[in-house]
């Protein structure tokens, strides 16, 4: 095992005690972080302000090129790419032709954007004339031009049909707005207040970043702050190389699927080997299948974001920084999903992104099998709205927003997953519904944990959630980005799979009431099943139902509407870890308690037999039923279905 710094090893390599060393080095964590809070709390629109789509960072010229020293805790789909997408662009631009003050604003995916919508700007530090660190953001804007309102267009069938593409451009020069910029950007985007607003919030995150590594360099010193970098990205070297020596030598394959690719119904195989050897792994995505036609994938950014799971497996602790990435090689072949070929269209980078992020987890867990981790739901199930506002003193503003509904992450060993919560990928916030509803022509009339969407185990998946949401401007965009309604994420240990995704409109019973229980509706108020297997009386069934049975047999569409409607939202919840025949009885029981588990689940999924009349557990009917499940598993004859509530199918 690769021993961590010493107090005369740090004194005899870069000159600093082990105080100045790790303050340093916290600093530019805690520089990375004042940048991310001063973005959102200046951010224009609710996908920044209120659900933290967005990340900032921090980044040092080096001996080896540009490396990233820190980044705040933002969405870690976006750092965890700029350290390939920095580099890049400063040799495209040429660091010669940069001032101080000048900010380089690019979005396009080719150049490792991920999607026209996560729009980067790139700022750098001079001290003394002489470039020494950039500082670097990204954010989701609302609205980058294309043929509908909003990011995303599952119909998209080239990189020019999914909106406005910026090459690297001068969006300020020595700190005064470029105009040609602006007039170019905003002219051909809707929403221009949103993203006017959210690119000066990017711009104030960068200066911010700028202002405080100066006051880091008076206060120390230059040649102390470029030792303690240097530090600090060798420490977070050393902490990988640490972690990764622990783990036996070794290579394993796991696989998985995209339920389509947004154009057709084809399902796309992912294939990831991981190889550990020493104190380095390498990752590698060859054997996974050719580009599919539609919008399921990133320009460059889906393989390296595997290096989240392995991250969040290996070293939770310890803030992010380029050492990181020196110990993991990637290897993935063009063309391939994980990394197409331009101009294929990829404006839905969530599906293959969270795909891999569990695919990286889910090999360490074969790796180390008593640590291994139940997948989450492994998708976003993103609705999306735009269009224009018809409301009173809002007439003709263009709006969009998008939500995110929460979904369950898997359960480990001791633990249940966590309920009803952003994906790994996103690591963002919830909607805060009053300002959705204040600001968007929409209403959320429920936003609920599903009951029994939790995989089975001996502990249990986290639960997702549902939402119903009312849009009542007609010609409203809505736009569903998901999956997870064909494939769903695997167990751990022998624990069930996640639940499914189901997406259905809902037909309000005359007085605009429905009825609905723990996120379960009665067939009678769904007016049309619109994505996810259901049966032939609409209602959600994951184990025998079929897609054809809805409207879209893809959780990927998007339609102008004529008049208002009503949306229901499902989205599973993370796979199980352990035999759930092994779950103790008094937590199944609690679970109901909870209404976590329905009576009915708590029988089928655990053989755990409850009195409905007092809640309570029939003792001498569970032992018999978990002697009859337990028979039926050691013969082959009893398989934990998908979670799924047996209330869907009363």
């Amino acid at each position: 095992m690769t021993t961590l710094f010493t107090a005369p090893e740090i004194r005899n390599k870069y000159g600093l005690d082990m105080v100045e060393a790790e303050s340093i080095r916290m600093i530019f964590v805690g520089i990375a972080r004042q940048m991310h809070e001063s973005m959102i709390r200046s951010a224009f629109s609710m996908v920044v302000r209120d659900l933290g789509d967005c990340s900032a960072n921090l980044h040092m010229i080096t001996d080896d090129g540009i490396e990233m020293i820190s980044t705040g805790e933002g969405a870690p789909l976006q750092p965890f790419t700029s350290q390939y997408v920095i580099p890049m662009v400063i040799e495209e631009w040429g660091q010669e032709n940069l001032s101080d003050g000048d900010v380089l604003f690019l979005n396009d995916p080719y150049r490792g954007c991920i999607h026209q919508a996560d729009a980067y700007m790139i700022r750098p530090i001079f001290w003394e004339g002489k470039i020494l660190f950039y500082s670097s953001a990204a954010a989701h804007l609302i609205d980058v031009g294309g043929p509908h309102p909003g990011a995303f267009w599952p119909e998209a069938r080239d990189v020019y049909g999914e909106g406005l593409r910026v090459p690297p451009m001068l969006c300020y020069s020595k700190d005064v707005p470029v105009r040609s910029f602006f007039n170019l950007f905003l002219d051909n985007t809707r929403a221009h207040m949103q993203n006017l607003g959210d690119i000066r919030s990017i711009y104030g995150c960068l200066v911010t970043g700028e202002r405080l590594v100066h006051q880091s360099i008076r206060k120390y010193g230059l040649e102390k702050v470029l030792n303690g970098c240097r530090y600090s990205l060798d420490y977070g070297e050393r902490c990988a190389r640490s972690a990764i020596a622990e783990l036996p030598d070794g290579e394993w394959t796991v696989e998985d699927y995209i339920d389509d690719d947004g154009l057709t119904a084809k399902p796309i195989k992912l294939v990831l080997t991981l190889r550990k050897r020493g104190d380095s792994i390498e990752l590698d995505g060859s054997g996974t299948e050719r580009q599919g036609e539609g919008y399921l994938k990133s320009g460059m950014g889906d393989l390296p974001r595997a290096i989240i799971g392995l991250k969040q497996f290996l070293d939770p602790d310890n803030p992010v920084s380029g050492g990181l990435f020196r110990a993991i090689d990637i290897t993935v072949p063009p063309g391939s999903q994980f990394l197409p070929l331009p101009p294929s269209p990829c404006s839905n980078h969530m599906e293959p992104g969270n795909r891999v992020i569990n695919m990286g987890l889910e090999l360490l867990g074969k790796a180390v099998p008593e640590k291994a981790i139940g997948a989450d739901c492994r998708t976003n199930m993103l609705p999306y709205f735009a269009g224009y506002d018809t409301r009173k003193g809002r007439e003709g503003l263009a709006w969009g927003t998008f939500t995110l509904p929460g979904g369950g992450w898997g359960g480990y060993n001791g633990h249940d997953g966590l309920s009803g919560v952003a994906t790994v990928m996103g690591n963002s916030f919830l909607s805060v519904w009053e300002y959705f509803e204040q600001e968007c022509p929409l209403i959320c009339w429920g936003n609920d944990l599903l009951i029994d969407s939790g995989g089975a185990g001996k502990f249990r998946g986290g639960l997702g959630n549902t939402i119903t949401i009312e849009w009542y401007s007609p010609g409203t965009v809505v736009t569903v980005t998901g999956g997870r309604v064909r494939h769903f994420s695997p167990g751990a240990a022998g624990g069930g799979d996640s639940g499914a995704c189901y997406g259905m409109y809902i037909k309000p019973d005359g007085t605009g009431h429905w009825e609905q229980y723990n996120g379960v509706i009665p067939p009678e108020y769904i007016a049309d099943a619109l994505f996810g297997k259901f049966d032939n009386r609409k209602r959600p069934d994951p184990n025998n139902g079929s897609v054809n049975n809805a409207l879209s047999q893809m959780a990927n569409f998007s339609e102008i509407t004529e008049k208002p409607g009503i949306m229901h939202v499902a989205l599973g919840g993370g796979a199980g870890w352990g035999n759930p025949l092994e779950r103790d009885v008094e937590q199944v029981r609690k679970d109901v308690w909870n209404e976590l588990v329905s009576i009915e689940g708590a029988e089928s999924f655990y053989g755990v037999v409850i009195d409905p009349a007092n809640l309570q557990v029939n003792k001498e009917a569970t032992d018999k039923k978990r002697r009859e499940l337990g028979k039926k598993r050691e013969r082959g004859t009893w398989s934990i279905h998908v979670a799924h509530s047996p209330l869907w199918l009363k």
